[in-house]
């Protein structure tokens, strides 16, 4: 899902996903790097220094554009490493189009 998303700015940004229960392969370290060449994700050691530390629903909220990364962080849903970076993830994850539901789910 991360390659599949459409990015405005080159930049890159290393994550860790935890507690993907449904879907456990999702865990670990990543690295995702947009460039010229399009969209890269790879995973990196476990014991890797990140950018950011979440759960899935944190990663689901900020990949969809519901939620903004210093929003997560403030409320507990993401860990940034660097707090000084927060603006920089924040337009990184920006979409043009914040997610709607027009039907009550």
């Amino acid at each position: 899902m991360l390659a599949a998303r459409g990015y405005d700015r080159h930049g890159s940004v290393t994550l860790s996903v935890a507690d993907d229960e449904l879907c456990p392969w999702n865990n670990g370290a990543w690295r995702l790097a947009v460039d010229s060449d399009g969209t890269h994700v790879d995973e990196i050691g476990s014991n890797s220094r990140v950018d950011l530390e979440c759960t899935i629903n944190g990663l689901a909220m900020l990949v969809t554009g519901y939620a903004r990364a210093s929003w997560l962080d403030r409320i507990g849903r993401m860990k940034a490493r660097d707090r000084t970076r927060l603006a920089d993830l924040d337009a990184f994850f920006q979409c043009r189009y914040r997610p709607s539901l027009s039907f009550g789910f």
